[in-house]
């Protein structure tokens, strides 16, 4: 009896520096809410530094596939030029965003991990 007793108290030891901050969270509570309420629309549409936070990760993967010995010694040189090829596809994009230049961005990247993708079979 005396154990549960003890753990009573310090139970309700623990909850007393909570009780000082009610409050404070109070007030943090209808901070976060009134901002939450503002109606601010976050946009999801793709921007032109979209493209270039894909390319890296892309760059990333092929990175890793490498030091990871996952690709072919023979074939280094090929994924080379296919990464410089998908900078310039990135790089043009960005520079002069149109949506054709986006596309063929996006279709270069796509085939970089295409490349990359162990096939099975």
């Amino acid at each position: 009896m005396a154990f549960l007793v003890h753990r009573k108290e310090y139970a309700q030891g623990m909850l007393r520096p909570l009780k000082r901050l009610r409050p404070l969270l109070l007030l943090c509570g209808l901070a976060v809410s009134s901002c939450a309420g503002s109606g601010e629309v976050i946009s999801l549409k793709p921007t032109q530094d979209t493209l270039i936070y894909n390319y890296l990760m892309v760059s990333g993967m092929v990175r890793g596939s490498l030091i990871g010995g996952d690709i072919p010694r023979n074939r280094i040189p090929e994924l080379y030029m296919m990464q410089r090829l998908t900078l310039y596809t990135v790089i043009r994009a960005t520079a002069e965003p149109t949506a054709r230049h986006r596309r063929e961005a996006e279709e270069a990247m796509q085939q970089l991990i295409a490349a990359i993708t162990p096939r099975s079979g």
